[in-house]
């Protein structure tokens, strides 16, 4: 049996005829870790709670967001803390259907985000 028909004939490492492959050193883990321009350990900072939005402009939206039925003159709008503007009566709705949160920014609008 030969290399004629697929097979090879291995020999030992002391054998002239074995042609070596060039030998390439890895560095260690440590001195990889130490050569990096940063710490080996990064840990993650915590997420920040959002920050609120700015204000809008008085009444920035002509129109409910909810409903988008205008707002007119004597129309009673409730205000949220994110300061954006609903009719009372659509934006009632959507707070006691339990969504404490704004529609427009999703600011959190529950007694348990104070």
């Amino acid at each position: 049996m030969g290399e004629d028909d697929g097979t090879i004939h291995l020999t030992s490492p002391d054998s002239p005829s074995t042609p070596t492959a060039p030998t390439t050193l890895v560095p260690s883990p440590t001195s990889i870790s130490s050569s990096f321009p940063f710490p080996a350990h990064i840990s993650l900072a915590p997420t920040p709670s959002p920050a609120p939005p700015p204000p809008p402009q008085q009444h920035s939206h002509p129109n409910c967001p909810i409903c988008l039925s205008p707002f007119h003159p004597g129309t009673l709008l409730r205000r949220l803390p994110c300061s954006h503007s609903f009719h009372v009566g659509c934006v009632d709705e959507w707070l006691v259907n339990g969504r404490a949160e704004c529609p427009l920014c999703r600011f959190d609008v529950s007694c348990r985000g104070a």
